[in-house]
């Protein structure tokens, strides 16, 4: 009898567990992510010394909210950081309706906007776009 309490309790763990993950599950589908990456560099020279670091956020354009973004590693985070070479990677969590959607990406003072292209058809392909990122001095 007292086997059901701990096989509940090890189905309630393990139900949270794959709860608290499936967008970090659904990213592992190409056709539930969109990976940006890029570099963010100094403005004060050319080509400008990269900026390691740097907090850089996901917005959906039209509300301002956070993006639902995945780290290299596959772990949920608000806002992903430069490595020590001034670049980075996120996987934003997707569906083929967000297409034409307008991403902004914003670090420091700097930011650009992003329209997601992809054609929602193709469930191979992997859907990515290259956003450099320029910050001037105030």
């Amino acid at each position: 009898m007292a086997r059901w309490p701990l096989v509940s309790m090890v189905a309630v763990v393990v139900l949270g567990i794959v709860l608290s993950g499936a967008s970090v599950w659904a990213t592992h589908e190409v056709n539930h992510r969109f990976v940006i990456f890029g570099s963010v560099r100094d403005g004060s020279s050319f080509p400008g010394k990269p900026l390691p670091g740097r907090e850089i956020r996901f917005l959906v354009a039209k509300t301002g909210q956070p993006w639902e973004v995945v780290d290299a590693q596959g772990h949920p985070r608000p806002s992903v950081k430069t490595d020590r070479e001034g670049s980075y990677s996120a996987i934003l969590h997707v569906h083929d309706e967000d297409l034409g959607a307008v991403v902004k990406i914003v670090v420091d003072r700097a930011e650009k906007e992003l329209v997601l292209t992809f054609d929602p058809r193709d469930q191979h392909t992997e859907r990515r776009a290259r956003v450099d990122l320029v910050v001037f001095p105030k």
